[in-house]
């Protein structure tokens, strides 16, 4: 399988009547080749963070939209450190970047191995990476390739892998303003009727 490091851009024309991909060209530096890695936009940048090229990735980079290229990110870790990892996430949050969980490393072609549990976040104006103590405590849960997002100041993430595998249908809540984890909340499945049109849809495949 080849990984590939280009990125594209979406034109769309001033009078609406074309859309097209373009290829973007970066000068200078170029990104490892990576899969499995989270990309989020803050101002004017856009940050790409870890990832699995041929081995685990642990770097960040942005993508500066006014000068069309790629900077390598020197972060300051002073305070905490923050291992290279796949299948984590990533949300913004004002200046940071909040990254959630992820895996190790894949042990052998099982596509298993240690997941981590730890939440961090990257302050963008400051380049600094903060670990809160209360928020990574033993109760927060391992998990990979799920999905984060933020309710006004509360950082959700849904579903995922734990270290044994389990896919989970839990979502886990974090406040933002002290970081006391809110525990784990269990979804709730409902039947949603769908409009006649849908209904109609279906038993002509149906009939076929």
């Amino acid at each position: 399988m080849k990984i590939l490091t280009e990125a594209t851009k979406y034109v769309e024309d001033p009078n609406g009547e074309l859309f097209y991909w373009r290829k973007i060209k970066s000068i200078r530096l170029m990104p490892e080749v990576r899969e499995q890695f989270v990309m989020a936009r803050v101002d004017k940048r856009i940050y790409i963070f870890g990832g699995l090229s041929h081995d685990c990735l642990g770097d960040l980079l942005a993508w500066d939209t006014q000068k069309w290229r790629w900077e390598r990110i020197d972060t300051i870790n002073d305070d905490c450190f923050i291992e290279p990892r796949l299948a984590h996430s990533v949300v913004v949050h004002n200046e940071y970047l909040l990254i959630y969980g992820g895996l190790k490393k894949f042990r052998g072609s099982f596509k298993v191995g240690d997941v981590f549990q730890g939440f961090f976040m990257y302050n963008t104006i400051t380049g600094k990476w903060k670990r809160p103590l209360k928020a990574n405590n033993n109760r927060l849960p391992c998990r990979r390739n799920h999905i984060s997002f933020v309710i006004g100041n509360e950082f959700v993430a849904y579903g995922g892998q734990d270290e044994n595998g389990i896919i989970h249908d839990t979502a886990i809540v974090l406040s933002l303003e002290d970081f006391d984890w809110k525990g784990k909340l269990k979804t709730v499945t409902h039947r949603v009727k769908l409009p006649v049109i849908f209904q109609r849809r279906k038993k002509i495949k149906e009939n076929k």
